[in-house]
């Protein structure tokens, strides 16, 4: 009979698990044609009669709005008719959402497609991606239908003829201006006369500029070339207040012209900033605002003398005088570039070993695939003006690692003869400048502390349960704690050995405390994106100088506080196995396990009267214990299901617990 049982379980939970394999796709689309409008197919499996059925979804992808920009729905399924969608664009971002208006349960074979989205296209090659965070299917009772596979989709360009000539002024998307069609990727381009721009997305194997023509690219637009670059007249890169235009070289770079990629940057900021040309100096700064190196060996920052070189790969910090455009003017960088790195040991962890890098390339960089380190921690930390953004490849808030063009950022060295190179691959097109919306990974605790006022005034610190990792710092998976711009606050966890952490990796859920840094007088909140992280566990703050303790999983935490800072004030509690239950106001954690019953003091408490008793109101057992912080007790011998009642001198709290 056991055995039958145990068959029958099986059997249920495998068509379970059938029932939940459902795959999300978006259609990849090639050879595409520039000026022409697309239709990309959104198919889905796992939502067929034999699967699950469902009454609506939402969906969200990004894409590079450069390349394509939305125009309409078509050709949606006979279940999810167009009429019954809405969808919408902004800043490189698709909404869309359908409901069944009738809230009836509904079914489509395999690899039906629901929609199409028609994008208009104007050249160059983006892509799809899913943000699988807003990306939702909700069956007939509201309940999310877990996605086991999202299949991301791309757009790229026609192969385009074997030469094409360029002759007068206007966008390269114009092909009345190509002798014979705009580029693709095997087109060798060869712009002639004229000026020619850049409003849209671009690609060319070979691209020559001749004597007295002019290549401009706008902020927000981009150019590959595959093949080499050969620059006999001009070429320029614009800048604005929040992004560049976008160069990919994957040959080699010649010229007798001009080059150059502009930088913006405001008065009163701080920028860490990457020279994007061979053999610049830092006379190009002069009149903009103080320049600074960061010296490893006595880790701190020092003003760099006018005619000193600015080396690829190497980051420099500026505190902007005014509004200026810098303009770097030189040969632009194609190939991959290594930057030695100092490590001066001094038996600290925290202050040896820190260089300032940068990508010298004239687009993003992958620093997630294609930074190669040697004797380097695994974190990168890059500087927004404000914070320091973490990121170690699988937990922080530079999404996906991508370093956008010319800026600077630390790495940490750990023994002498350290590199990074910044291979040429890892060249892209990224305009999202930290700004791409990531869906945290399963073992993943992102915890934030705002300012109540403005949302906007935002630090991060992450947990990453990684089971190979340690309590203390590890260079694999932590992340330091750099200091924030003074009118910021700053949220940080702590290792064992006390440090201060942006990630702290822990090899299992458990108790972490935190501090923060308070910039001003005012209201703060602190809350937890915790839609992805591990549903199984608890996420509770406690409040250790208010003795007030929030479930995370469902509400902020609001505080009023001073300015000044608060190094051990806050502890972030995972460590919930066999919880059965836990009240938001007083601080104690009770729990069936070690043969009775176990009660974990989560602040201080004092002298407690600790009472047992059975349903029926009799009084099983009573005793008196001294409650500290993260102190712990057990009462042996307890079974079945009793009401455990915790005498404090703030009141008493009642527990119903069930215990084998």
């Amino acid at each position: 009979m056991n055995r039958i049982y145990t068959l029958l379980t099986i059997s249920l939970f495998m068509s379970v698990m059938a029932f939940s394999q459902v795959t999300m796709k978006l259609g990849s689309l090639e050879n595409v044609q520039p000026g022409t409008y697309v239709n990309v197919p959104l198919t889905v499996s796992g939502l067929s009669a034999t699967g699950q059925s469902f009454i609506g979804l939402e969906l969200s992808f990004n894409f590079q709005e450069s390349i394509i920009s939305y125009d309409s729905l078509a050709n949606g399924n006979t279940v999810t008719p167009v009429n019954q969608w809405f969808a919408g664009t902004l800043a490189g971002r698709l909404s869309a959402n359908w409901l069944e208006p009738g809230l009836a349960a509904v079914n489509v074979a395999d690899n039906s497609t629901l929609v199409e989205f028609v994008f208009f296209y104007t050249g160059g090659q983006t892509d799809l991606i899913f943000d699988e965070s807003t990306t939702m299917i909700y069956d007939v009772n509201g309940n999310i239908i877990p996605v086991s596979q999202y299949i991301n989709g791309s757009i790229s360009q026609s192969q385009g003829s074997g030469n094409s000539v360029w002759n007068g002024t206007a966008d390269w998307s114009q092909a009345a201006n190509w002798s014979n069609g705009i580029p693709g990727d095997s087109t060798n381009a060869e712009i002639n006369s004229g000026v020619i721009e850049l409003s849209s997305g671009g690609v060319c194997r070979n691209l020559t500029i001749a004597q007295g023509a002019k290549l401009i690219i706008n902020p927000g637009y981009s150019l590959t070339v595959n093949g080499n670059f050969d620059n006999n007249g001009e070429i320029l890169i614009h800048s604005d207040s929040l992004i560049q235009g976008s160069l990919i070289i994957n040959g080699n770079v010649s010229q007798t012209g001009l080059s150059t990629m502009n930088y913006k940057i405001y008065e009163g900021l701080n920028y860490q900033i990457s020279s994007s040309v061979a053999g610049a100096n830092a006379g190009i700064f002069t009149g903009f605002g103080p320049v600074s190196i960061f010296n490893e060996n006595t880790n701190n920052w020092s003003a760099m003398p006018s005619n000193s070189v600015l080396e690829p790969g190497k980051g420099y910090d500026i505190s902007a005088s005014g509004d200026h455009t810098i303009g770097f003017t030189g040969q632009f960088i194609s190939q991959s570039v290594t930057s030695d790195l100092s490590f001066t040991s001094v038996g600290n962890t925290i202050v040896e070993g820190w260089n300032l890098v940068g990508n010298s390339f004239t687009s993003s960089f992958d620093a997630d695939q294609y930074l190669v380190s040697q004797h380097t921690d695994r974190a990168i930390y890059c500087w927004d003006g404000s914070v320091y953004r973490v990121w170690n490849g699988t937990a922080g808030s530079v999404p996906n690692g991508i370093i956008p063009p010319m800026t600077g950022f630390f790495v940490k060295a750990n023994a002498s003869n350290a590199n990074v190179i910044f291979e040429k691959a890892g060249k892209v097109h990224d305009f999202n400048h930290f700004g791409l919306n990531l869906t945290a990974p399963q073992n993943v605790l992102q915890v934030s502390l705002r300012n109540f006022d403005d949302l906007a005034i935002e630090d991060k610190a992450f947990v990453q349960v990684e089971p190979t990792s340690t309590f203390y710092y590890d260079g694999a998976f932590d992340a330091l704690k750099l200091n924030n711009s003074v009118d910021y606050p700053e949220l940080y966890l702590h290792s064992f050995e006390d440090y201060r952490m942006a990630i702290a990796a822990i090899p299992q859920p458990t108790d972490i405390d935190a501090g923060v840094r308070i910039p001003a007088d005012g209201t703060y909140v602190i809350s937890a994106e915790t839609f992805s992280f591990m549903p199984d566990r608890p996420v509770y703050l406690i409040d250790k100088e208010l003795e007030i303790v929030k479930n995370l999983r469902n509400e902020d935490y609001v505080f009023i506080v001073l300015a000044g800072d608060y190094p051990n004030r806050f502890k972030v509690v995972l460590s919930g196995l066999g919880i059965d239950d836990m009240d938001s106001n007083n601080g104690f954690r009770v729990f069936a396990g070690n043969g009775g019953i176990s009660i974990n003091s989560l602040i201080q408490h004092g002298n407690c009267t600790i009472k047992v008793f059975d349903v029926s109101g009799r009084l099983i057992s009573e005793n008196e214990e001294v409650m500290i912080e993260d102190g712990n007790t057990t009462i042996q011998g307890i079974r079945g299901l009793n009401i455990i009642s915790i005498e404090t001198q703030k009141g008493t709290m009642r527990y119903k617990v069930f215990s084998l």
